[in-house]
């Protein structure tokens, strides 16, 4: 199973802007309602629904292997009836690679050993061992 690095952009989401107080600090304000967004009537928590598909044409210029929208509720699908097609491409995802497994890939790479040019690789039956191997285990060390 892979973990992905999402990026999303808050500030496309429906009545989205960003303002700031008398302190010069930037505040994001989001309407609950316009924005589609789904209110907890438990725990009061609010949340914004996404979908994450892979892209068919490849990674973008930024490595970026999936795409994000919002997805709406039935009843606002319902409103904005063909408009919901047109719903803004908000974000985007790549795999996670973990450092260590890049530089594996990277030395597998690098230490992988092939036949000098004009020669042929050798290739053994997979019944038959390598020739050259040495079958002495009576080494001291």
């Amino acid at each position: 199973m892979s973990n992905y690095s999402l990026s999303v952009c808050l500030t496309d989401l429906q009545g989205s802007q960003v303002q700031a107080n008398q302190q010069g600090k930037q505040f994001l304000l989001i309407p609950i309602e316009d924005a589609d967004l789904f209110v907890s009537s438990k725990s009061g928590k609010v949340y914004l629904n996404l979908s994450m598909w892979e892209k068919h044409n490849g990674p973008d210029q930024y490595g970026k292997t999936h795409g994000i929208k919002q997805s709406l509720s039935q009843a606002r699908q319902q409103a904005l009836g063909e408009a919901a097609k047109n719903i803004p491409f908000i974000g985007s995802a790549k795999e996670i690679v973990p450092k260590n497994t890049q530089q594996q890939q990277q030395n597998q790479a690098v230490y992988q050993q092939t036949a000098p040019q004009g020669y042929a690789q050798p290739s053994y039956p997979q019944t038959q061992k390598d020739p050259f191997a040495s079958t002495n285990n009576d080494l001291p060390f």
